[in-house]
């Protein structure tokens, strides 16, 4: 399992100001042929004046989310690598084995709670050229 190797740093958009919370895979860790497709999980909410989430739709946020990812994970369906909050919505940034498995993980868990407000999308990122990308933005060289 990857170490908890966390960054944080702030960028404006035109959703507003957006809060992005990365993780950095050291060495060996991220095995991108293990792990060909990118998975964004999007969280709608209302939010406050400024797109942030309230505390209590983080705290819902929060819990249904870290839940999701320690059985992801655990299980080796995929890894977390970047949240990216603002503009009214969290963004769960998921590279995964399988879009079925990882599928089958969140109707499982979500499945738990009531209607949730989330879209999900996937995408084939093979090199992960988006996680490079994301590091590059903020200053982050890999290695």
């Amino acid at each position: 399992m990857p170490k908890n190797d966390w960054f944080i740093g702030e960028q404006d958009s035109d959703r507003g100001r957006i809060i992005t919370r990365g993780r950095i895979f050291r060495g060996n860790q991220r095995n991108t042929t293990l792990y060909p497709m990118r998975v964004e999980v999007q969280w709608l909410y209302k939010g406050t004046a400024d797109g942030m989430p309230t505390e209590e739709e983080t705290a819902v946020t929060d819990k249904v989310m870290n839940l999701l990812t320690d059985r992801l994970e655990d299980e080796l369906i995929a890894w977390l690598t970047a949240v990216h909050t603002g503009g009214r919505q969290a963004v769960f940034v998921y590279y995964t084995r399988s879009v079925e498995d990882l599928s089958n993980q969140i109707n499982a868990t979500f499945g738990e709670f009531p209607l949730l407000p989330v879209k999900i999308g996937a995408t084939e990122d093979k090199n992960w050229k988006e996680y490079n990308r994301m590091l590059k933005s903020f200053g982050i060289t890999y290695g």
